[in-house]
């Protein structure tokens, strides 16, 4: 656990630092971050994308009680999560998974472990849905994360223009049938 705590701080470290001399630069910059939806095992990448409100100790045994102070979404002004899974909803993930293998299941993680401490932005990688054949499961990923997020980071914007899917995004966009 201190192992884990150490390198999560370190992380934490730089954060605050980068913080500070982009503002000392420009103090209206916007400083966020992009991470991996999968918090209950980021922890082991050295990372604490939570706010220093959650306390990850009451749910998950590598966490110790001090964990928590090693968070730095409070320092960020956005923060992108990759909510890269094919499956959409809870209901769709494979029995004995839980349930953040899901853009729903992880958005809400990266809600709750945010704490409201910054807007969190959902986002999607678009060959999953692509390699498929199912523009359809991605339209409700966007149309998802629209709601149970504060906005949507599509991944990459280079396989809209390839596969030709403008109108596909645009009816997830607008909640077109």
């Amino acid at each position: 656990k201190e192992w884990v705590e150490w390198r999560a701080a370190v992380i934490a470290s730089f954060f605050r630092e980068a913080r500070a001399r982009a503002t000392s630069i420009d103090p209206n910059i916007v400083f966020g971050d992009y991470v991996g939806a999968w918090y209950p095992p980021y922890f082991e990448v050295g990372v604490n994308w939570a706010s220093q409100q959650y306390d990850p100790s009451t749910e998950f045994d590598w966490a110790s009680p001090t964990y928590r102070l090693t968070g730095y979404a409070d320092d960020l002004d956005v923060l992108m999560v990759g909510t890269y899974f094919y499956e959409v909803s809870t209901s769709e993930v494979a029995a004995g998974r839980e349930g953040w293998y899901s853009v729903e299941g992880s958005a809400a993680v990266a809600r709750r472990v945010t704490a409201g401490a910054v807007p969190v932005f959902g986002s999607l990688y678009v060959e999953q849905y692509h390699e498929k054949n199912d523009p359809e499961q991605f339209v409700r990923a966007v149309r998802l994360l629209k709601e149970k997020t504060d906005g949507v980071m599509i991944f990459d914007l280079v396989h809209i223009d390839r596969y030709g899917w403008w109108d596909i995004l645009e009816r997830a966009w607008k909640g077109e049938r």
